[in-house]
């Protein structure tokens, strides 16, 4: 007969597969169990079929619709021999739980709110939710790297479970700290910092390569799709392969259908910045060339009128000049020939007074001469009459005369005159001369007389 269950359990034990299937209640608790199980020889073909069609593996949690026997064995009692499963079934209620899960969001309002929210124009600070070790990481990272413009990202990895029953729960994690808020975070280096909450990054990236059906069906999770509607950053989504379209990509920001075109994607952003600014430059470039053309065209204009200017004022200045040069050269004759007329007025007298002059010297010399001879004569006697006073003075006061008389000179060792003897010590050598001769003597005493009151001082 054919049933409808949920696999609770999957296990292999010498190539036949154990299954426990069960059937739930709407509030999840169970309502029937039983143990079941496949043939290794009937593996290949139920299992082979099931994977080519859903394009997964049989999983925990799978709904199934299976042909079965039911077998009663003495020892290990009831059990499900199962001879095949119908994979479109399986289809069908993941379909369905799909489908319920983007009818909730929708009821919400959560599948077009990421929509609402603004990129920034050059996103630069990226957060990446993945395996550090997944392929589509790697590729996403080279691609965004070696971009050929040489544009610049900042990358920072929030790691977590891709895959597995777990998936859901650790990629919302990663978004919940990849969402973060601070104060004054700017999205590109250089920019004033703002006194509002920013988030840390400008967009956050979901990235998983390829893989099985049952690999991705955490992406249709409703916790996981909620998490990304809810938050408050871009959230772009490049999970699968090119076939794949997933409910997360259906609330994402942005949803690519692999890491690489993710990269360019961003790269693409630049380049149009890039573009854009190239096509202003050449504008500006084109708008000045132009103003520059326009400027070149006045300058001429200017150059013209400035040389007809001064043209004709240098024709004025020319005219200036020769009035000025015919005035000039009048004023000049006139003035030249007054001052020849001056010059022999003042040659005549010049002339003249020096004849004059002489004749008055003349007359006054010949008044002068009888006069001074006179004078010179009296001068001349008076002068010899006082060179013989001072002969008969000289001869008087000559040493010799004196010493003649009997006076005599004394002189100490150093030959000098001594006219006190308080110069003298006993034993000082001491020279008298006489007009005769010079006698050579030692002191032997001394003896002063004092002054009277009326002697000379």
């Amino acid at each position: 007969m054919w049933v409808r269950a949920e696999v609770q359990s999957v296990s292999e034990k010498r190539r036949h597969v154990y299954l426990n299937l069960v059937q739930t209640q709407p509030d999840g608790t169970t309502l029937a169990s039983s143990r079941a199980m496949v043939w290794s020889s009937d593996v290949p073909a139920i299992f082979g079929k099931f994977q080519r069609v859903t394009g997964q593996q049989l999983a925990q949690g799978m709904k199934i619709l299976a042909l079965v026997e039911v077998r009663f064995h003495e020892v290990f009692g009831y059990s499900l021999n199962i001879r095949d499963i119908d994979p479109s079934y399986t289809l069908g209620e993941q379909e369905a739980l799909r489908r319920q899960t983007i009818e909730a969001l929708r009821i919400n309002g959560l599948l077009e709110r990421q929509k609402s929210l603004t990129l920034a124009r050059l996103p630069y600070r990226l957060a990446v939710i993945s395996s550090d070790t997944a392929a589509g990481y790697g590729d996403f990272c080279r691609h965004l790297e070696e971009n050929s413009w040489g544009y610049k990202f900042h990358v920072d990895l929030f790691p977590a479970l891709m895959q597995g029953d777990q998936a859901p729960s650790s990629i919302s994690a990663a978004i919940a700290a990849a969402s973060r808020v601070f104060p004054g975070t700017s999205a590109l280096p250089g920019l004033a910092a703002s006194s509002t909450l920013r988030p840390a990054y400008d967009a956050i990236l979901i990235i998983r390569g390829g893989g099985s059906g049952q690999d991705l069906i955490a992406y249709d999770d409703y916790n996981l799709a909620k998490a990304i509607a809810l938050c408050p950053v871009p959230v772009f989504t490049a999970v699968g392969h090119d076939r794949d379209f997933h409910v997360c990509d259906m609330v994402s920001y942005v949803y690519v259908k692999t890491p690489t075109a993710l990269a360019d994607y961003f790269i693409a952003i630049y380049a149009g910045e890039d573009k854009k600014i190239s096509a202003i430059a050449s504008r500006i470039a084109g708008a000045a060339a132009e103003r520059l053309g326009e400027g070149d065209l006045r300058l001429e204009g200017l150059g013209r009128q400035i040389r007809e200017r001064v043209r004709s004022r240098f024709a004025a200045l020319a005219e200036g000049l020769d009035y000025l040069e015919k005035n000039i050269n009048g004023a000049f004759r006139r003035k030249v020939a007054e001052q020849t007329v001056r010059l022999d007025t003042l040659e005549k007298r010049i002339l003249k007074a020096p004849v004059a002059k002489l004749d008055a010297e003349e007359r006054m010399l010949e008044v002068l001469v009888p006069r001074l001879r006179s004078s010179m004569a009296l001068r001349l006697t008076d002068a010899e009459r006082a060179v013989e006073l001072l002969e008969v003075k000289i001869k008087s006061s000559d040493p010799r005369n004196i010493l003649a008389k009997g006076y005599a000179l004394v002189l100490d060792g150093n030959e000098r005159k001594i006219d006190s003897v308080t110069r003298l010590s006993p034993g000082d050598r001491m020279s008298v001369m006489f007009s005769d001769g010079t006698l050579r003597a030692e002191v032997t005493g001394v003896e002063r007389r004092e002054r009277n009151q009326g002697e000379g001082k």
